[in-house]
């Protein structure tokens, strides 16, 4: 739900809303394009791993080393969480006003 979510906020209409301290166009856009991306690479991952995770469990098929191995990606998880929530809450407040559901979604 979040990967697909990710997505739509990534290309939403609000990214080529202007802010204060970024004009309209690809510097507006780049105010929250990294840290969503980062989100958006973990959440298929950690989508991929959990359906190789029902796929051991349910068909019987042993990939539990690949989903061990996958959980390299965990530890990131928490760094992209606190990262993405700090610019969510410290970004310009004009930004987070002029694209709102952009700065909402790295809140949650």
């Amino acid at each position: 739900m979040f990967l697909c979510a990710g997505v739509d906020k990534y290309s939403s209409y609000e990214r080529r809303i202007g802010c204060t301290d970024a004009p309209a166009g690809k510097e507006s856009s780049a105010v929250y394009d990294l840290w969503i991306l980062l989100v958006i690479i973990f959440h298929l991952v950690e989508w991929l791993r959990q359906t190789i995770f029902m796929t051991s469990a349910l068909v019987g098929v042993n990939l539990v080393p690949v989903y061990y191995v996958l959980s390299i990606i965990v530890p990131y998880g928490f760094i992209i969480l606190f990262a993405a929530g700090a610019v969510g809450f410290s970004s310009d407040s004009d930004c987070q006003a002029k694209q709102p559901g952009r700065a909402n979604y790295l809140k949650l």
